[in-house]
């Protein structure tokens, strides 16, 4: 039978979206309370460090692994070809860490980088969404967009469709 292990994210602890919630915790924390709580590994998140070495350093001291790593796309102000030129730094970093999942998720003029902005001025990426799916992946996987993108929302009528019986 398969071994399944499990990863966090660090939102749990610490919040990379607005960084006052949980500001005080620090990192070891949130690597020692998840390798306590039972996870393997670790989502990267805004307190983990930059380069290989001390990334890996940090996480092994816990016994963990970075199982993959948020991406921030902003193909409404960059050219796919642009898009890809600037995640080979964090691709890289993924890779020479062991991650096999990127979660990448489009945050150009994001609502909830800005409270005030109300939700109807959401970003539309039609006709543009198909080119990531074609992206080297670097360590040979594919970027995972996220449904819950916080950056995007679903095609009008979209939500008004009742789910099917299968």
């Amino acid at each position: 039978m398969p071994t399944v292990t499990l990863g966090i994210n660090p939102l749990t602890w610490t919040n990379d979206d607005l960084p006052s919630l949980g500001r005080e915790t620090p990192l070891e924390t949130c690597l020692q309370e998840g390798r306590e709580a039972g996870f393997s590994g670790f989502e990267l998140g805004n307190k983990f460090p930059r380069t290989p070495d001390a990334l890996n350093q940090v996480l092994s001291a816990h016994d963990l692994t970075l199982v993959s790593g948020w991406y921030s796309a902003r193909l409404l102000e960059r050219a796919p070809e642009e898009e890809i030129d600037a995640i080979q730094d964090h691709m890289n970093l993924l890779k020479e860490c062991g991650a096999k999942v990127v979660v990448l998720c489009e945050v150009t003029h994001c609502v909830h980088g800005d409270q005030e902005r109300p939700l109807s001025q959401r970003p539309h990426l039609r006709g543009r969404v198909a080119a990531p799916a074609e992206w080297p992946g670097g360590s040979g996987r594919l970027p995972e967009i996220p449904g819950h993108s916080v950056g995007i929302s679903p095609p009008p009528g979209h939500c008004d469709r009742k789910p099917s019986r299968r």
